[in-house]
């Protein structure tokens, strides 16, 4: 017989105060995958909450570090190449920003 690390009582409730969605992303789970993964911390085995499978393999890969996590939302705000190219972004080929939509700043590329 398996171990459940929730009753189902506690993993009504805790998806309830988590208004029916992933605690990260906000996506209600699918039809498809109708549970949303029991997150834990995995030394203290505290229950953390309710993760899509996405957002729970994120973590998983984010070896549970908030200082990683940080400098990857600092990273994503502001990308090293915004200063090394000093505003003159390279755009990958066939993007938006290539054709000169610079969706960054809602323009057309237009200075």
């Amino acid at each position: 017989m398996a171990r459940r690390a929730l009753s189902k009582e506690d993993y009504d409730l805790l998806l309830e105060w988590q208004g029916g969605a992933c605690a990260l992303c906000r996506r209600p789970p699918s039809k498809v995958g109708p549970l949303l993964a029991v997150d834990h911390h995995h030394k203290s085995g505290e229950i953390r909450g309710l993760l899509c499978g996405g957002c729970n393999v994120a973590i998983g890969f984010l070896m549970e570090d908030a200082d990683w996590l940080r400098r990857a939302a600092e990273y994503l705000e502001w990308p090293p190449s915004r200063d090394c190219w000093m505003g003159h972004p390279r755009w990958w080929p066939g993007s938006p920003g290539e054709a000169g939509h610079d969706l960054r700043r809602n323009t057309d590329g237009l200075e």
